[in-house]
């Protein structure tokens, strides 16, 4: 996905500032994601199936947005060597979560861990 299709999906607009905090509103609600409480143990969080938490969706319809799997974008850090990442991961804390993420976070393409991946993203039709 490019920036402003992921941010849609997320926060419900294409711009960093001016939606959702996350997915599903601007509150954070433990356990409603797949992701962890700042300061909790995250030793007993796994990867979950897409769709495994019914509640982490967006009025737009896009599921796990917030925690589940660390999402590559379209979008480099300014060497062009780094790809950004969103959403945070299952193992990620609630800070990570967030749809807009201070600072961006970047890990190359070969950097693969269980909980980094992508989505594939349409225009509406």
């Amino acid at each position: 996905c490019t920036r402003p299709e992921w941010m849609y999906a997320c926060s419900g607009t294409t711009a960093e500032e001016g939606g959702r905090a996350f997915v599903y509103g601007d509150e954070y609600e433990q356990e409603r994601c797949n992701s962890a409480e700042d300061g909790t143990s995250v030793t007993d969080r796994a990867l979950a199936p897409g769709g495994g938490f019914p509640r982490c969706v967006s009025p737009e319809g896009a599921y796990d947005m917030s925690g589940n799997i660390s999402e590559w974008i379209d979008a480099t850090d300014a060497t062009g060597t780094l790809r950004e990442l969103r959403g945070g991961d299952f193992a990620a804390y609630e800070k990570y979560a967030h749809c807009v993420t201070s600072p961006l976070l970047f890990q190359p393409l070969e950097a693969g861990l269980e909980g980094y991946g992508f989505r594939c993203c349409t225009d509406a039709r």
